[in-house]
């Protein structure tokens, strides 16, 4: 780490205190939401009613206190009807918080400040009130549960953009606060049972980034048990298992997978896409029999998540086209003349769409057949070649 700047900045983000629970009231046991943040009549009576408990008693520091949460629970089911009004009550909110006059609800009071500052995109004011949220611990107070956890996945969001920010500014640079925020956010939310797939995958693509690579695999596989279908999970977990070890790891993973998620469509998707990058490194190796295998496992794996699901249809198919196309290209390599062009006629016949996308190998259908069709034209085999004529450009 003394001479090498890569290493250094991996060492000091290897100790960003993962284990360190964030200050109280968020690490003390959560009361249960005071309503159900998804249903905005039962928000709208709670609001009502708070503002005639603050009317009747505005020096109650914890109707004020209520009353923000509501505001700014109103303000989130607005943003997410796309309804008017979200500035209004994202300043309500700030108001009613900025008015509770007591140090014991001072971090929820400044939570609120915080999330509602972010949400209007001032993140002077949102680091501002986080800093506060962060800093007193209030014993046993415990918070609202739908405002921790709200607090808590804005911190993970706040902190990762803060951090890419740096980092884009300066690759080099250290983002331990951040880090070490998002790691306590995250344990924080999972000992609540109270984790979302895009929080997570916030924190897993953070390690990923800052090359904490055996934390970022443990941490996808860790999103993957919660969530089997998320997205950006599968992608650094397949990245990471590729980078760190070998296409064979790759498979015997996804293979546990597709054993124990088998009833999911989409569990067959992910094999399917695993088994592709597989051929794809195969390919890279020049391995061709173990190449071909890797697609013909691909494109069982792909149209079996058709079968469970016709809706993944057209994305699969697409992917079958390019096994496809990659297969023919091994099996024309061996010398399989006839199957090589059955096997781009069917890929044409099943997506047409496809065949002028790349591949991971940065290759497109269409310019393989291009490739074939030339090549048996050259070599004395005109009529095979002329059977993919249609499909030229």
């Amino acid at each position: 780490g003394a001479s090498d700047p890569v290493a250094k900045r991996l060492a000091a983000h290897l100790d960003a205190a993962p284990d360190v629970a964030l200050p109280a009231p968020w690490s003390n046991a959560w009361q249960a939401a005071s309503a159900d943040a998804n249903d905005r009549d039962a928000v709208e009576r709670w609001l009502d009613q708070l503002d005639k408990a603050v009317a009747e008693r505005p020096d109650d520091a914890g109707a004020r206190l209520q009353q923000a949460i509501a505001d700014l629970m109103l303000a989130q089911l607005l943003i997410t009807e796309g309804g008017k009004g979200v500035e209004l009550w994202l300043e309500e909110a700030q108001r009613a918080a900025s008015r509770v006059q007591d140090a014991g609800l001072a971090p929820e009071a400044a939570a609120v400040r915080a999330i509602a500052a972010w949400w209007r995109s001032d993140a002077k004011a949102a680091n501002e009130a986080t800093a506060v949220a962060l800093s007193t611990a209030t014993g046993e107070r415990r918070p609202d549960a739908w405002l921790a956890r709200t607090f808590l996945d804005t911190l993970v969001t706040m902190s990762t953009r803060w951090a890419y920010e740096r980092l884009q500014a300066e690759p080099q640079a250290e983002v331990v606060v951040q880090l070490a925020r998002v790691l306590q956010a995250t344990n924080a939310l999972v000992a609540h049972e109270a984790l979302g797939e895009a929080t997570a995958a916030q924190a897993v693509t953070l390690c990923d980034v800052l090359g904490l690579r055996h934390r970022a695999r443990r941490s996808a596989a860790a999103l993957l048990e919660l969530f089997p279908g998320s997205l950006q999970g599968h992608h650094v977990f397949r990245n990471r298992l590729l980078a760190d070890f070998d296409s064979a790891r790759l498979r015997r993973d996804y293979d546990a997978f597709l054993q124990k998620h088998g009833d999911r469509a989409d569990a067959a998707w992910y094999a399917g896409y695993a088994e592709l990058m597989i051929a794809e490194v195969r390919v890279r190796e020049k391995d061709g029999p173990a190449a071909r295998a890797a697609y013909e496992q691909a494109i069982v794996r792909f149209t079996r998540s058709v079968e469970q699901n016709p809706d993944f249809a057209d994305n699969s198919n697409h992917f079958v086209v390019l096994a496809l196309a990659g297969r023919a290209i091994v099996r024309f390599e061996a010398g399989d003349d006839e199957g090589a062009v059955d096997d781009l006629l069917r890929a044409a016949a099943l997506r047409p769409a496809s065949l002028d996308q790349k591949d991971g190998l940065g290759r497109d259908p269409r310019g393989l057949i291009l490739r074939v069709a030339r090549t048996l034209k050259t070599n004395g085999k005109k009529e095979l070649g002329k059977r993919l004529d249609a499909l030229l450009p």
